[in-house]
């Protein structure tokens, strides 16, 4: 788990995807500080929002090994349950 800044949590809430994405394919940043970041502020602001039921935290960090190409890749995004739950 990369260490997070007071820095890379001023990136990435100051950051679109795009920019995200750009900076991890200049390798300004890692894929995994993103993740990290983003795993962070969860964590911080969750227990006041209630959004983010299902935590794969795992997941996302075992998906920066290998981000991809696209204008996305190694931006870390939460996705919503649209599933029922009865």
């Amino acid at each position: 788990m990369a260490k997070v800044t007071d820095d890379l949590v001023s990136l990435y809430a100051g950051s679109d995807a795009l920019s995200i994405g750009e900076l991890v394919r200049g390798k300004q940043v890692k894929a995994s500080e993103m993740v990290d970041t983003a795993i962070h502020l969860v964590e911080r602001l969750n227990p006041q929002l209630n959004a983010v039921i299902i935590e794969t935290f795992d997941l996302a960090r075992s998906m920066t090994s290998a981000p991809g190409d696209g204008p996305f890749a190694g931006v870390p995004f939460v996705l919503k349950n649209l599933g029922t739950l009865w």
